[in-house]
């Protein structure tokens, strides 16, 4: 079986052409063929089957998750997975944007601690609004006032919220010893 070509004379010349024959192996033997071999196990066959069964799940997951996804965004239907994708990006910049909005107008408290301070400084005063945000808990205020005092400051205006155990602080405060008046 070494050699499955056979050379033909014809005329004044050799032709290689093919050997007629019937290979003598089944699908999960193994044939040799010019230093080649090639051979299906049962073993190849059951990962290969493993595989596909594990796509076809992986798939399954994705489709669901999907359909779960086409329920939230309006319209969604007849778009093919990628529209689909793509609509629930704006989506979702869309809420954040609005939820950016809702936060400006309103203090509520987020889930990151942070400190902020904003400089307004009309003719004759020197206004600043200061924000914090932290978790909750009983010595806060104690110790924001005790901060405030320190850099002598005044406290103009405050606004408070809590959610979830969370505490953010808006507060309007000028500077009293520096000659500037605070109302």
């Amino acid at each position: 079986m070494e050699n499955c070509y056979q050379t033909l004379p014809i005329e004044s010349s050799s032709f290689i052409v093919p050997w007629p024959f019937e290979p003598p192996f089944s699908a999960s033997s193994s044939a040799r063929c010019h230093g080649f071999t090639s051979s299906t196990t049962p073993g190849a066959t059951t990962a290969s089957k493993s595989h596909s069964e594990a796509e076809k799940r992986r798939r399954d997951r994705i489709n669901a998750q999907l359909a779960a996804l086409r329920k939230l965004i309006p319209k969604s239907n007849k778009m093919d997975k990628a529209v689909l994708l793509g609509s629930a990006k704006e989506q979702v910049k869309d809420l954040k944007r609005k939820a950016a909005e809702i936060n400006k107008a309103f203090i509520l408290p987020t889930e990151t601690d942070e400190v902020t301070v904003d400089c307004d400084i009309p003719e004759d005063k020197m206004l600043m609004r200061v924000s914090v945000c932290c978790d909750d808990r009983p010595e806060v205020f104690a110790e924001l006032i005790r901060v405030l005092k320190g850099q002598s400051l005044r406290i103009v205006k405050a606004e408070i919220s809590s959610v979830g155990g969370r505490i953010k602080s808006g507060f309007i405060v000028c500077m009293f010893n520096v000659g500037f008046t605070c109302t």
